[in-house]
């Protein structure tokens, strides 16, 4: 997006997020594969609980709905696991040696790098 777009301030920007997730955005069928293989691949069996209680905590009720996702509002496992997940993460991040983090950051942001390549050299994000 070139820079003249963008919003001017944090309450605009906000806004504009705040209208693509409620009114915008919708779970295409590429968006769903995309969340199976994310969300259901047996390769990282043991971490995709913890993720699909993020995804079902943080997404809007529409997309969470689009993804089949559970409602934390109803479903009280889901909250009571997102809190205790919460609590975990926190306590892990107080006592992880800054150069693990540092080493996770770096393979995220050459995994983003090779994502963004792929776009720039296909136009749409491949899987």
């Amino acid at each position: 997006m070139p820079p003249d777009l963008w919003p001017e301030t944090m309450d605009e920007f906000d806004a504009y997020v705040q209208e693509m997730m409620e009114t915008k955005l919708v779970v295409t069928d590429e968006a769903r594969k995309l969340a199976r293989i994310m969300l259901w691949d047996v390769k990282v069996l043991w971490l995709l609980p913890v993720v699909r209680v993020f995804m079902a905590c943080w997404l809007p009720p529409r997309l969470r709905e689009g993804y089949g996702l559970p409602d934390p509002t109803t479903e009280w496992w889901v909250s009571g696991s997102y809190f205790v997940l919460v609590w975990v993460v926190s306590l892990v991040d107080l006592v992880m040696p800054r150069i693990v983090n540092d080493m996770a950051f770096g393979l995220m942001r050459r995994d983003m790098e090779r994502a963004v390549e792929g776009i720039r050299r296909t136009g749409r994000w491949t899987i």
